[in-house]
């Protein structure tokens, strides 16, 4: 670590001043955004917070200091400050960017300088170089984004998942626990096998279409007939009953008219005669009525349940064997012809008996 080198704090702070006041004057031209006298205060400021071994406030100094003056050798000490933090993959990078600083560069011995160092750091990490022999592979590390392949990648030690993907080959993962150090992996995908086409199959030809039998809308059930006419029976039945019960009805309903009328005469239309006998009277008038409504309610009832059956015994009767309008079970053009033939006793040319016949096919 950079923390353990011997020279003393003070030199070291002194030697960072000096060289970080070197490079200031290396380039007339600074790069637009660049506050160099507030990002030199910073540096100096994050100087002495390394030189007295507070590396979490250099490197926070630092990163301020790169903001506003981006120096090879602003960014070589931020990279030392992660260093002793022991942040190694940010230490490669920043370190590494360091080296590669265009403005105010590091001079040649701070990037041989920096060059060892990060050796250092990259000996905590694990450099993996993959290849793979498909092309187009891509892969894909702890679930990150895709990278093609061949590449080389910067790994903390430990267990990583790899899956390697490319077109027309299976998909290939591993799991490996790294260690420091370098690192080769190869992968080597399998292609999918493609599939033979498969040659369609010879359509069926269509079979011909059977003529289609007539509909036969007689004869639903055995005994259709004399089902429906039982239902016809009991139908009228009901309607006689209902016309009984509602003539019933009317009659009752007169006669129930008739006592209101005697009842106004004996009593007056609000019982001022006989209180007592017109309250009476007055129930058995109610008593009648209501009698007389019940059996037209009864009547009426009847009366639908009675037509109801009459018409589905008349359907039933009329689209049965039975029907007047049901077709013969021997006519049709499909039935045999019958020949009819008559003969009888008779005479030929020459005089001699013999039978007659005559006759069509």
């Amino acid at each position: 670590m950079i923390a353990s080198r011997p020279l003393p704090a003070v030199l070291r702070l002194c030697l960072g001043v000096f060289v970080l006041a070197i490079s200031s004057f290396a380039f007339a031209d600074d790069p637009e955004g660049v506050d160099e006298d507030k990002g030199r205060d910073l540096a100096v400021e994050a100087m002495g917070h390394y030189g007295e071994s507070e590396f979490d406030k250099a490197l926070e100094l630092f990163t301020e200091a790169e903001k506003v003056y981006p120096t090879g050798q602003v960014l070589r000490m931020k990279g030392y400050s992660l260093m002793a933090l022991e942040r190694w993959m940010e230490a490669a990078d920043t370190i590494e960017k360091a080296i590669a600083s265009e403005y105010k560069p590091l001079l040649p011995r701070d990037a041989e300088d920096a060059e060892d160092q990060l050796k250092k750091v990259l000996s905590h990490l694990s450099v993996v170089k993959m290849s793979t022999t498909v092309s187009d592979a891509s892969v894909s590390i702890d679930g990150d984004e895709a990278r093609s392949l061949p590449a080389e990648v910067r790994l903390l030690p430990g267990v990583h998942r790899f899956v390697v993907e490319a077109p027309g080959h299976e998909t290939e993962e591993q799991q490996r626990t790294l260690q420091a150090g370098e690192t080769d992996l190869a992968f080597d995908l399998r292609e999918i096998p493609q599939a033979k086409p498969v040659a369609p199959k010879p359509r069926p030809k269509p079979k011909p279409e059977e003529p289609s039998e007539p509909v036969d809308l007689f004869g639903w059930f055995p005994y259709q007939g004399y089902v429906g006419i039982a239902t016809a029976g009991v139908g009228v039945i009901l309607g006689g009953v209902a016309l009984g019960t509602g003539v019933h009805g009317l009659s009752l309903r007169s006669a129930v008219r008739e006592n209101i009328d005697i009842h106004n005469q004996n009593y007056g239309p609000n019982c001022q005669r006989s209180r007592e006998l017109c309250e009476v009277d007055i129930a058995l008038i109610n008593e009648d009525g209501a009698r007389a409504a019940n059996y037209q309610n009864a009547g009426m009832v009847t009366g639908i349940v009675g037509a109801s059956l009459f018409a589905t015994g008349a359907v039933l009767f009329f689209f049965s064997d039975d029907s007047p309008f049901a077709p013969d079970a021997g006519s049709g053009q499909d039935a045999p012809d019958s020949t009819s033939w008559m003969c009888a006793p008779g005479l030929d040319l020459s005089g001699s008996g013999g039978v007659a016949c005559g006759g069509t096919f």
